[in-house]
């Protein structure tokens, strides 16, 4: 078992995306969502970045490092499986959507023949479906980005999220999210490596914790906490409710 944090830069919903029982990261950290295993803990902290975005709208805490959200990965599958299996269809975003939780789904990825994905209309591609193709090893974006509006986690030409072709799926008993009210880092770990790695918003990076001493600590804590969708996402209207109505009966 390994604790895998990291900075979250935004908070909408997406990356992660915590409705319809399962809280799933599909879309960024490709490092993780590779090496990540069934057992292990994916924590993501609040960045400055994101701190910074939220301070004037909505009234955060000062302390800028606090937990967004823990899951513990129960299923690892690839996003061949994730389009077509039954239980993440209602993870599909429907971008004209009047409602925050169908807009911001992460099951975005459709594999074509061949080295290609369909991106469909999503915090990705707000303009619509684009393709992804394989280029000398790496997936970049038919047409160009200058031709569609790229969103989250999308800063150049090239489709990050396909440098890991896996989904990290965490059952409705083993995950939190705290969205705009994050949790404190537990005192008894905040001056270890745990928040050590995660001091500059390196976004692209994470840090791997494999101390059992560090694990369990963490696990004592977090799973003081009720489980599942405990607040809206960081970066949604503020007076939005939409969360409370998709949460884990859903």
């Amino acid at each position: 078992m390994k604790i895998f944090s990291y900075n979250i830069t935004s908070d909408s919903g997406f990356a992660p995306n915590p409705f319809w029982s399962y809280c799933t990261l599909a879309c960024c950290k490709p490092n993780i969502r590779k090496d990540a295993v069934a057992g292990d803990w994916i924590v993501g902290i609040r960045s400055q970045t994101l701190y910074n975005k939220t301070r004037v709208a909505k009234n955060v805490n000062k302390d800028v490092k606090k937990i967004i959200y823990a899951m513990q990965v129960n299923e690892k599958i690839t996003f061949y499986d994730y389009w077509k299996d039954l239980r993440f269809q209602t993870k599909k975003p429907k971008w004209d959507a009047n409602n925050m939780v169908e807009k911001f789904g992460d099951n975005i990825y459709q594999s074509m023949k061949g080295d290609i994905y369909l991106l469909h209309h999503s915090a990705h591609s707000q303009y619509g479906r684009t393709i992804c193709k394989k280029e000398n090893g790496k997936y970049k974006y038919s047409p160009e980005k200058s031709e569609i509006k790229l969103g989250i986690g999308c800063d150049d030409d090239q489709c990050h999220d396909l440098n890991s072709e896996f989904v990290l799926i965490s059952e409705k008993d083993n995950f939190y999210y705290f969205g705009a009210n994050p949790i404190d880092i537990p005192s008894e770990i905040d001056n270890k490596d745990f928040i050590q790695g995660v001091k500059n918003d390196m976004h692209r990076n994470h840090l791997l914790i494999d101390d059992r001493d560090v694990i369990n600590k963490f696990m004592d804590y977090i799973q003081s906490f009720p489980k599942g969708v405990n607040s809206p996402p960081t970066e949604w209207p503020k007076g939005n409710n939409d969360w409370q109505k998709f949460k884990l009966e859903h």
